[in-house]
């Protein structure tokens, strides 16, 4: 009876406090108030967002608890059950959130790597040239997959389309989660641990690689091809080792960290003592890396800048590592984050965690690795703050899952530690909505501006194009844009 009661009472406090927050008055009051205890005003509108964000979770929250008390029966009120659906509804959750929140306008790399390669490709007279534009690297990588997909979306839809580069990444992800934990050991095949997973990966902290068009496939489709090569690389029969190479071939041409795939399975066929499939690896590397950087000269590294930023990348790899938690863009909070996760990771090896689950195991010295190649990639002209970029915490929160999956394989979470865990999850999963998600609306509304205010400079109405700030956009994005859109490949306003 009292555990009754005290289930009502969160359910009615999680109701009051939603719907409170989902009031536009005193979401305001609420801003006014922080601001003064602050001493320092809030951008009304940013935070306003991120209180509705807030509102909305704790109203899913009561949705959850509302069905586990009316399904219960003579079960314990935290039952599976319980996880089972709070799993599903934070799944939910982030998808619905992710509807609201996709601008059908390009960004950033969206102009280079989907418009202008569908305008060249417009213009191309042969085959040849159309292979050649596909193939062309964009900075250091060669997005060929990603290009691919751009021209299959703009095949099917006759024009392109930003949004379903997008939703194609919910699935992949969506996979991943499942693989991921059905890759442990049958004691955590358990809604328990699948939960605090869920509540670290579908969250918003990493925004950029989530609902900027072109970055999400690059960082959902290599993180897939990764996983699904590792996954074949485990296997002892002759077709699970061709995938894997299928798979990291396709990872190299997907994102620039993928070319480590192939490295890594020629040493863990070496480790293996599998002699054949180190030779087929290293002819199959070979081949690889000769198609990748021939005419590459934007993948050229300095030996003599690397050493001169040498001190710099232990901060950013442990940063990069840490960057899924970063409250106010507190680089120093990232990098103590990353410190403590990169010790427990050495102590998987010391624990010899790769004989336990080599899947997992490589899984996260795959991330270990792109976050060095990240670091020696970045710093060549900047310093390690730009590991705090928001794209590449998706990475970050990755690897806590699979540690954390790691320790609960081993037995170390006990069910204590779990609840306090999966409470610490659900508190970054909030104070990202709360902190970054109005990232993602603010510049929506910039880019739809953005759309209007071309269309009255490209149809002659004004003279001047007004350029949204923070949006990575320039005056050069308005010609592109004329270009796509006289071609008849784009159309601003949608």
């Amino acid at each position: 009876m009292i555990k009754s009661n005290r289930f009502l009472l969160s359910a009615i406090v999680l109701l009051v406090l939603g719907a409170a927050l989902l009031y536009s008055p005193v979401r305001l009051g609420l801003i006014e108030i922080i601001g003064s205890i602050l001493n320092s005003p809030l951008d009304t509108e940013f935070r306003s967002i991120g209180f509705m964000y807030l509102g909305a979770a704790c109203v899913m929250m009561v949705f959850v608890l509302s069905i586990e008390f009316i399904c219960r029966k003579n079960s314990p009120i935290i039952g599976n059950r319980f996880y089972r659906t709070s799993t599903f509804c934070c799944i939910v959750f982030y998808v619905g959130v992710l509807c609201f929140s996709v601008s059908h306008m390009p960004i950033w790399d969206d102009y280079g790597i989907a418009l202008d390669f569908l305008c060249n490709v417009h213009d191309s007279n042969s085959f040849s040239q159309t292979l050649a534009l596909i193939y062309e690297p964009h900075m250091e990588s060669r997005f060929v997959v990603i290009k691919l997909l751009v021209y299959l979306f703009y095949k099917i839809n006759g024009q392109i389309v930003i949004q379903p580069m997008i939703w194609i990444c919910v699935p992949v992800y969506i996979s991943l989660f499942y693989w991921m934990m059905k890759s442990t050991t049958s004691a955590v095949h358990n809604y328990r641990y699948a939960l605090p997973v869920a509540l670290l990966l579908f969250q918003f902290e990493f925004y950029d690689a989530i609902v900027w068009g072109t970055a999400a496939m690059q960082y959902h489709f290599v993180l897939l091809f990764a996983f699904l090569s590792f996954r074949y690389a485990i296997r002892e029969k002759l077709k699970a080792h061709l995938f894997a190479l299928l798979f990291a071939v396709l990872g190299a041409f997907t994102f620039g960290n993928g070319l480590i795939l192939l490295p890594m399975l020629l040493l863990w066929y070496a480790y293996q003592r599998k002699w054949f499939y180190v030779a087929s690896s290293f002819l199959v590397l070979l081949l690889t890396f000769k198609v990748y950087f021939f005419q590459h000269h934007e993948a050229s590294i300095s030996f003599d800048l690397m050493l001169k930023n040498a001190y710099q990348y232990p901060a950013y790899v442990l940063t990069f590592i840490g960057s899924c938690i970063q409250p106010m863009y507190n680089k120093w909070i990232s990098l103590s984050i990353g410190c403590i996760v990169l010790t427990l990771f050495l102590n998987l090896l010391f624990k010899k965690y790769h004989q336990k689950n080599p899947l997992l195991f490589l899984f996260m010295v795959f991330i270990v690795g792109s976050a060095l190649v990240a670091a020696v990639l970045r710093l060549k002209v900047e310093n390690f703050d730009q590991a705090l970029a928001s794209r590449y915490g998706i990475f970050s929160a990755v690897f806590m899952v699979l540690l954390f999956l790691a320790y609960a394989e081993y037995g170390l979470i006990s069910a204590k530690r779990l609840k306090h865990i999966t409470l610490l999850f659900l508190a970054i999963n909030l104070s990202a909505g709360v902190l970054y998600y109005p990232e993602v609306i603010v510049r929506k509304k910039k880019l739809e501006a953005f759309a209007f205010a071309w269309h009255n400079w490209h149809s002659g109405k004004t003279t001047d194009l007004i350029i949204p700030d923070k949006t990575g956009l320039t005056m050069a994005s308005g010609s592109r844009l004329s270009r796509s859109f006289d071609n008849k490949i784009f159309y601003p306003l949608q």
